[in-house]
């Protein structure tokens, strides 16, 4: 041979030895038998053919035709449907399969043929491409993939692989043939999944009561007329209802087999949604409330979803998937629906394909009430605003994860804010609308939303590509990482902590709202996203930094600094009788939990503050303080009025779980369930709880009534009182439930039952030496002193400062301005005192007003002293830390005690209270007992007080406070305004005063400060003084100036 022709041989030979660099001759065809992959499986297709056609050029490259058939088990295999047997696919692509290990490539047009019908050709109806199936292995399972080592000849590969099973090649012989001609084109919106969980309505017959009606499934005109009105994504419940829709441009999820409807690009097979994984979140009993961090939160709402995102929740469910070989039948995440949407960055981080938002749209409520942290004032906001901060939380994590995001409408919500939602949202790059499909949301109603939203998309094209949409923002407003607001703070922490770098949360997650608000209101377009290390990489050309500290830094935010021109100061009195006693509006509800300490439960009801009923209450005196040290030796308290505690009235116990073993005696499976065991049972109710001291029940719980001496129930340790939770391997919900239950374990004569019961602790308070004690309170110009000598046999106290009531400690409640709300709101006080692990002396602030530090108090002198079995608390409060408390014009107070004792160190088994439930079944402070200080001989008091009023304005308008005062006939004080930009250090402040002339009966006045500012978050610190130029009264909180 001439070196020449060896050098060309060569060539061919290395052309050979690299499959798939070339196009495969049009009219190649080539035939596979499918082997099972598994032993004792049936494969779902017995062979494959593939024909290579032409090619054609797309966007300047080169694809090729080719065609997939795909035939059925005949009848003499085993679990095999009878019927057509034959299906394919045509498809224009990068490359065939089977001819390279890269797979296809890039698809330009998809035809399905399936076995029951003609061809469909998919297209994405923006792009005019090939709409593929959204399950993300799809190509790589349902298309042939040649064995990693496979021998090539004639351009295919020898062996491969199909959904999980092996392919043989072998010779070209007789196979059915399909047409793909003249096929059906479905044009797909894949930017746009809109639709419901239950296609069911309720309403077909309104004269059928709401709470009466039931889902009846949608009929095929209905899923007609939902399509017309732009619905694309549906849950049809049989099989019929499937053949209604899945030949249509729409998405649906319903009854389908494996391996068929994965051709169909328009199926679904994702699960619709997790639900509400952060709403439904709550810690496991024994986590203490003290968190060390928000970071705490974020990353168990991270866990829960990645624990409801696992393999083994997602395996597939149709038809057929029992044999998919070596393929694992897994579904891709699905989205999570949610109302708390703030965690939608940490939701998609545990793996949620999506976040939807629960959407309840109304002006104020349901996750937007920005006044609960930034104040009144803001009546110039629209809903944009509204929409624009839901959407910036869904946008940005969208836009960190590469995911989808989405919205979707409840009846709780405005009907004519449903569509504006939607419509924002879609041209905001939402995916998701979606919709409520249960009672309450009518069917016409969501035609109308329908059609509403269908006529803005068909005016309104937007970018087709995910990262496209979800890159529309061009600034981001940067929280800290694990730092999730809410409405009125960050989740896992007091609103009014502090951070380790000394900011407020409550001035961190304001911040957050309120320059979302600015941008809003500029017509900017703004994510809120946390610090992440690609965040300088994600494209935002405006950044908003907030820090742990609390400062904002705004260098790359594109705003005018803040600057502040003038301030004026406007004094006038007020006729409002309310003002003049102090008893203001609450404006920030906060759920038990924030409240606490001692119960964990949902928002605490407010209702308006009316004048207390103190008829034939029993008042207090608050006597005036000798010369007191506090030191805690009790001897210098030698005029105090002691309050005893220690009676049968004021002892409160907790409740605790005890597990037990109940042995079946003989002859119980000849008596009915009631008999069996020797207790009787009854559903739980008001009296039983008060009867048995019961704490914390859920109304469908049982509770023991009466149990037979010496019976197994006795036996076991079960006694009258006792709430079962749990026997044998069921837990106990109602009282039918355990009757079942017992019917069933009665016949196992011998058996040993475990039983789970939950039992009142009276019993665990065993006398005066275990608990009891008194105290007492008094007072001077400076401080507010409490007492307290108890009784306690052993001491222990081991939690953190804010779970303090856990263990040995003390707890006070106060409502300065008898408002006798249920929760403090923005008056009431709760402080505590405790002898930590350590041996200090801790006072601990758990509620207070706007701005008043939750946590330790080191401004409050104590002391606490264990001496021979007794614990001596003594603490000094500083009036000016229970503003608006002011006794020389309100001397009638509202306050609680509550002295908590543990043994253990671990939880608290009882407690002396001296108003029994007021501070530990939520904060009731209509129960606090009423107390009047003792106002010195002949002496004039002067007081003030102050209660924000407006903290939001536009520049020119002007701050509003309440000031009540009362001094000297004729005396006049001085209000002194310092305001100064928050988050610019350069500017100047600003200051105005003003005198107002008081007399010795409270008055109150309007105080106002007009202010001209550019827009911006400033700091307002106002200052009341006597003529002597002592400070009565003093507030300083962010105000907030918008355009």
């Amino acid at each position: 041979m001439k070196p020449a022709h060896l050098i060309c041989c060569l060539g061919v030979c290395v052309l050979a030895a690299v499959p798939g660099e070339t196009a495969v001759p049009p009219g190649t065809e080539v035939q596979y038998y499918v082997n099972a992959g598994s032993e004792y499986q049936t494969v779902p297709v017995r062979r494959v053919r593939i024909v290579a056609g032409a090619t054609e050029r797309v966007g300047g490259r080169s694809y090729q035709w080719w065609e997939m058939t795909l035939e059925k088990p005949g009848p003499e295999a085993i679990n095999v449907e009878g019927g057509p047997r034959v299906f394919g696919v045509r498809v224009l692509s990068e490359r065939v399969p089977m001819t390279g290990p890269e797979g296809v490539g890039d698809v330009a047009r998809y035809v399905y043929r399936p076995v029951d019908g003609g061809p469909i050709e998919y297209v994405n109806a923006l792009t005019g491409r090939a709409a593929l199936s959204e399950h993300s292995t799809f190509t790589r399972d349902f298309f042939p993939q040649p064995a990693e080592f496979s021998r090539y000849s004639a351009g295919f590969a020898d062996t491969g692989r199909l959904f999980g099973h092996t392919l043989v090649r072998y010779p070209v012989r007789p196979f059915p043939s399909l047409s793909f001609e003249n096929p059906r084109i479905l044009r797909l919106r894949e930017d746009l999944r809109i639709g419901w969980h239950v296609d069911a309505r309720e309403d077909r017959d309104p004269s059928i009561p709401v709470e009466e009606r039931h889902g009846q499934p949608l009929t095929r005109e209905e899923y007609a007329e939902l399509i017309e009105a732009g619905a694309n994504y549906f849950h049809p419940p049989t099989a019929e209802a499937v053949e209604w829709v899945r030949d249509e441009p729409v998405y649906w999820n319903g009854p389908a087999r494996f391996p068929d409807d994965f051709y169909r690009s328009n199926y679904a097979p994702t699960h619709f949604y997790i639900d509400e994984p952060a709403i439904r979140f709550g810690w496991d009993k024994g986590i203490p409330g003290q968190l060390p961090g928000p970071e705490a939160f974020a990353n168990a709402v991270q866990m829960r979803v990645e624990g409801l995102q696992r393999p083994d929740r997602r395996m597939m469910g149709m038809a057929g998937i029992q044999d998919t070989g070596a393929m694992f039948p897994l579904l891709d995440p699905c989205p999570s629906w949610e109302t708390f949407l703030w965690t939608a960055s940490y939701q998609m981080a545990g793996g949620a394909s999506a976040l939807t938002y629960e959407g309840r749209y109304v002006r104020r409520g349901y996750g937007w009430a920005p006044e609960l942290l930034l104040g009144e004032g803001l009546e110039g906001l629209d809903d944009r605003q509204q929409f624009d901060y839901f959407n910036s939380f869904l946008r940005g994590a969208a836009r960190q994860w590469d995911r989808e995001w989405g919205v979707s409408v409840y009846p709780e919500g405005d009907p004519a804010l449903m569509v504006p939602a939607f419509i924002r949202a879609y041209d905001q790059g939402a995916r998701n609308f979606w919709f409520w499909g249960g009672p309450g949301l009518e069917y016409t109603q969501r035609v109308r939303v329908l059609r509403g939203l269908k006529a803005h998309i068909e005016t309104h094209p937007r970018p087709s590509s995910r990262r496209e949409r979800n890159a529309l923002a061009e600034a981001a407003i940067v929280l800290p990482a694990g730092f999730i607001p809410n409405e009125n703070g960050i989740f896992g922490v007091p609103r009014e902590a502090r951070t380790p770098s000394g900011g407020s949360y409550a001035d961190i997650a304001a911040a957050a709202t309120f320059y979302g608000i600015l941008y809003s209101r500029q017509g900017v377009e703004y994510d809120t996203v946390f610090h992440h290390p690609g965040l300088e990489k994600a494209g935002y050309r405006r950044l908003i930094r907030i820090g742990e500290d609390g400062s904002v830094d705004l260098s790359r935010s594109g705003l005018a600094p803040a600057a502040a021109e003038s301030l004026r100061l406007e004094v006038e009195k007020r006729p409002d009788p309310d003002a003049v006693t102090g008893r203001v509006k609450q404006t920030a509800p906060r759920t038990l939990e924030e409240e606490r300490p001692g119960i964990r439960g949902g928002a605490a009801p407010y209702g308006s503050p009316s004048q207390p009923d103190t008829a034939g209450a029993p008042v207090r005196p608050i006597p005036r303080a000798g010369a007191l040290t506090i030191d805690g030796d009790l001897s210098d308290w030698t005029n105090a009025r002691w309050v005893d505690i220690s009676d049968e009235a004021h002892i409160q116990a907790d409740n605790w779980l005890l597990e037990l073993q109940l042995t079946v005696p003989e002859g119980a499976a000849e008596l009915r369930p009631e008999r069996a065991f020797g207790m009787q049972w009854d559903g739980i109710n008001a009296q039983y709880r008060e009867n048995y001291m019961l704490e914390g029940y859920h109304p469908d719980e049982v509770v023991v009534t009466s149990v037979e001496p010496g019976s197994a129930a006795a036996q076991a340790g079960i006694r009258e009182g006792d709430v079962l939770l749990r026997i044998g391997s069921r837990n106990i919900r109602w009282a039918f439930e355990l009757w079942g239950e017992i019917d069933r374990l009665k016949k196992n004569t011998g058996a040993s039952v475990p039983v789970r019961i939950r039992r009142g602790g009276r019993d665990r308070h065993t006398g005066l030496s275990d608990l009891s004690g008194r105290f007492a309170l008094a007072w001077d110009d400076r401080f507010l002193y409490v007492a307290a000598d108890i009784t306690d046999d052993v001491h222990a106290q081991t939690m953190a400062p804010l779970d303090f009531w856990m263990n040995d400690s003390l707890q006070i409640g106060l409502d300065p301005v008898l408002a006798r709300t249920d929760g403090y709101g923005e008056t009431g006080h709760e402080i505590g005192l405790a002898l930590d692990g350590s041996g200090r002396t801790v006072a601990v602030r758990w509620a207070g007003r706007r701005g008043q530090t939750v946590g330790p108090m080191p401004n409050a002198p104590a002391a606490v002293r264990r001496v021979d079995g007794r614990t001596l608390y003594e603490l000094a409060i500083p009036l000016d830390e229970l503003t608006p408390l002011s006794p020389a014009m309100w001397d009638t107070v509202g306050l609680s005690l509550v002295v908590n004792d543990s043994d253990d160190g671990e939880t608290r088994k009882a407690r002396l209270e001296l108003d029994p439930l007021a501070m530990t079944a939520g904060k009731r402070l209509s129960r606090f007992s009423l107390w009047r200080f003792q106002q010195p001989e002949g002496c004039q008091l002067r007081g003030a007080a102050l209660f924000w009023e407006r903290r939001c304005l536009r520049p020119g308008g002007a701050a509003e406070l309440t000031l009540s005062a009362a001094g000297r006939e004729g005396e006049r004080f001085t209000v002194e305004t310092q305001l100064s930009p928050a988050d610019n250090p350069r500017a100047r402040p600003v200051k105005a005063s003003a005198e107002v002339k008081v007399a010795s009966e409270p008055a109150a006045f309007l105080v106002k400060a007009p202010i001209v500012a550019t827009p911006g978050r400033y700091r307002l610190a106002v200052t009341v003084k006597d003529e002597d130029g002592k400070t009565l009264a003093g507030e300083s909180l962010p105000v907030y100036v918008y355009r």
